[in-house]
């Protein structure tokens, strides 16, 4: 006899899908709202072999201060997936010059009679640390066509994370960490150098400007055209005007969100709104992404 669920909980393999409702009670399911969640994470330096293997809620224990962009829902879905590595930025010098502010971070989250899924999370420009000058160099070169550090850093992470074919992989961004989303992607459907991801996600990520997408080898894009969603706020100055207007746009599929609070309000009209609601903790808890998107995608 094989027990399909735990009786005595609501949700047996705590991925805040009550058992009642999900097809897999015993295997997480990740959604697009998990890849925002480990989007989020990515802010936090997480790349120190005192983390590795650690769980989630370890590693916020290790880490001395709560964590960033990671509120206690997400510590309640994700607090037992394990931290596999990472790359911090900011007030580590040698990552801010060797891998131009890079900061990103891989979880191991393991199922059951399945493959186990690797996530990798890529964080965006952070105007409070070290890196500051690294993303805002970062930006202005992917915005204009120019040479990336990061994008080149970030495939290469990408690769070392994704070498094997034992793994689900998913792939996901914020803000500059989107547009370094979509560069992996490419690149590894171009060169097919690393395991694929079965599914990644943006948010409020930075697109191409439309003469270097027009560049672009149209058949390697339509090969992840529906594997990759953008989640974007139109108001944003990110997401809309530099990701999805007359002069940017992004690879994969975009999806804009008009901007809830998780109660299903609309977000509150002030002047700074592209800077108020652009962060992923907004992503995170925005109730559209909650209640209509955040369906399984393994």
């Amino acid at each position: 006899y094989r027990m399909k669920s735990n009786p005595t909980v609501r949700d047996t393999d705590g991925d805040g899908i009550s058992d009642n409702e999900d097809s897999t009670p015993l295997s997480y399911t990740i959604t697009d709202r998990t890849l925002a969640w480990v989007a989020g994470l990515s802010y936090n330096n997480l790349g120190g072999k005192k983390y590795w293997g650690k769980t989630i809620s370890e590693a916020a224990k290790l880490n001395g201060e709560p964590l960033k962009n990671f509120d206690a829902e997400a510590i309640m879905a994700l607090g037992n997936a394990y931290i596999v590595s990472g790359v911090d930025s900011g007030d580590n010098m040698y990552s801010n010059i060797n891998c131009f502010g890079l900061g990103c971070v891989s979880i191991l989250i393991p199922q059951y009679r399945t493959k186990s899924s690797i996530i990798i999370g890529y964080r965006g420009t952070e105007m409070d640390n070290g890196s500051m000058i690294f993303d805002m160099v970062e930006d202005y070169r992917l915005g204009f066509g120019g040479i990336s550090g990061q994008s080149i850093e970030a495939y290469n992470y990408y690769k070392r994370t994704a070498g094997s074919s034992s793994f689900n992989y998913y792939v996901a961004g914020h803000s500059l960490g989107g547009r370094l989303v979509q560069e992996i992607l490419y690149k590894v459907y171009k060169y097919n150098s690393a395991t694929k991801p079965s599914h990644s996600a943006t948010f409020n990520g930075l697109g191409y400007n439309k003469i270097e997408y027009a560049s672009l080898n149209n058949d390697i894009l339509s090969k992840y055209k529906t594997s990759l969603v953008n989640y974007y706020y139109g108001f944003d100055i990110i997401g809309g005007s530099l990701g999805n207007s007359s002069t940017f746009t992004r690879a994969g599929k975009d999806i804009k969100l008009v901007g809830k609070y998780s109660t299903g309000t609309l977000f509150v009209y002030t002047d700074e709104m592209s800077v108020r609601y652009h962060g992923i903790l907004s992503l995170q808890n925005d109730y559209d992404l909650i209640n209509i998107y955040n369906k399984k995608i393994n």
